[in-house]
């Protein structure tokens, strides 16, 4: 049979999270006849007689998330309509002229069913804590553990929301009223069906039903069925310790109270972005900040990433014309990581930019942030020993030794060596008891700078207890 087109339209379904029930949605919209095309199978149906079928490639993505594609193989597509479904947010920030529905839900439950689904999956005896799955940076755009990542995404959409085909929906409503629900989205894509269809498309898609499908469909290909999953509980909010509620303050808060979930009261400084921020600048800066800005309004992003790294100097310090070059070199790298290619005309670079300037002035002295910064500048300043003094040491502070002594051992790798930096993982490695390598750390701090804060003292400090053990 000849090749033919799927669709003339694409709408995207993306996720301001992980475990946001995109799946669950997913395949209510294919019970209804509108194709799915998942993330890397750009060609996953193909025409058949009566319809369209899924290519090998696509069933094989497909058959442990969607019970509709084990329910029948034959599908009639009669809309024209393609939902891409993306696993991160980049393809569809891409796609600024095409419908999108974004799926949000409360993160403190998301991320306790993603927690524990990993758990699961790799053994309680591999997995990491829940603390540390929510202190830990990701590998995403952004570089922030779970909860400020789901903010910065989902206040990012929030803000993109005037300037496209935008329409959030939040998986707590569409637990609470499926049906409804999923009217909307129908309604936002431009398509319609009879109240019976979609009536039956939520009854065969219930929590319950897609569970033992899936789970029959793993034992008729011989398989152990994936991680059964606890979507019908929403109570992961409820089973967080008081200091992991803690970890959802901050931006997380400011975020969830924005969305209507309860939180922690803190709000995030509203308004005023690029500008707000350069005017808190001291004059030394404001030249420097002026021609990013020229860079900016000509369409060249890249250009004004390069101007402000390597505009930064020394160690940055909130009171110094380095915080605020570093918080626009890091709003400069984030957006610049989503819109690579925007055009100089696109309205979404601005937006976004300004959305991450504003969270830079009020958020600036808070340990995830300086985390991020410190590896945006490293980013572009491969070199910067301050950047990763202060990554390291404030990854130490957080209880992370490990972490910091690979960041310091980094820093030395690329030529960002110091007294500071070698002192700093003889002090790692003398606290985790190898005592030799920590002299040899100290001694090769003397060697570069005996005059540097510190090092004389550690150097006498670890002498002496060697010599009394």
């Amino acid at each position: 049979m000849s090749e033919q087109p799927l669709s003339t339209r694409q709408a995207h379904l993306a996720l301001a999270g992980h475990n946001s029930g995109v799946g669950w949605l997913s395949n209510l919209l294919l019970e209804l006849n509108i194709p799915l095309t998942p993330a890397g199978c750009a060609h996953a149906w193909q025409p058949c007689e009566g319809g369209w079928q899924l290519t090998p490639h696509a069933f094989r993505h497909l058959r442990g998330v969607l019970p509709a594609v084990h329910r029948r193989t034959v599908f009639g597509f009669p809309d024209a309509l393609e939902v891409c479904v993306d696993d991160n947010d980049i393809t569809a920030l891409a796609a600024a002229g095409s419908p999108t529905v974004v799926l949000l839900r409360d993160p403190r439950d998301a991320f306790w069913g993603q927690w524990e689904r990993g758990a699961w999956e790799r053994g309680a005896a591999e997995a990491p804590t829940l603390d540390d799955f929510l202190s830990r940076a990701g590998d995403g755009p952004f570089h922030l553990p779970p909860p400020e990542a789901w903010a910065v995404r989902a206040l990012l959409w929030d803000a993109l929301a005037p300037l496209r085909p935008l329409l959030l929906v939040r998986y707590e409503n569409l637990r609470a009223d499926t049906a409804r629900e999923v009217t909307r989205v129908l309604g936002f894509l431009g398509v319609a069906r009879d109240e019976s269809d979609i009536a039956q498309a939520v009854a065969v898609s219930t929590f319950e039903r897609t569970q033992a499908t899936l789970a029959q469909a793993a034992r008729d290909r011989g398989a152990i069925a994936s991680y059964p999953g606890r979507g019908a509980r929403g109570d992961g909010a409820e089973r967080l310790s008081t200091p992991q509620h803690a970890r959802f303050g901050g931006l997380a808060g400011c975020a969830l109270r924005h969305f209507g979930y309860p939180a922690p009261p803190r709000r995030r400084e509203a308004g005023g972005g690029f500008d707000a921020l350069r005017a808190q600048a001291p004059p030394e800066a404001q030249a420097v900040l002026a021609r990013a800005q020229s860079d900016m309004a000509g369409g060249n992003l890249e250009a004004a990433l390069h101007r402000m790294a390597s505009a930064v100097s020394d160690v940055p310090g909130r009171d110094s014309s380095d915080a605020t070059l570093l918080a626009t070199l890091t709003a400069l790298h984030w957006t610049h990581a989503l819109f690579p290619d925007a055009p100089a005309d696109s309205a979404s670079v601005p937006c976004a930019f300004d959305l991450f300037c504003d969270i830079h002035r009020a958020f600036g002295d808070e340990p995830w942030l300086r985390i991020a910064q410190m590896r945006s500048l490293t980013t572009f300043a491969p070199r910067h020993a301050g950047a990763y003094n202060i990554w390291g040491k404030t990854l130490h502070a957080q209880g992370r030794p490990a972490d910091a002594e690979q960041v310091f051992d980094a820093a030395c790798a690329v030529g960002a060596e110091s007294a500071q930096m070698r002192s700093n993982l003889a002090v790692i490695a003398w606290q985790d008891g190898r005592h030799d390598q920590a002299l040899a750390q100290i001694l090769r701090a003397a060697q570069i700078d005996l005059q540097e804060p510190g090092v004389a003292a550690n150097l006498l400090a670890m002498q002496s207890l060697l010599q009394a053990a």
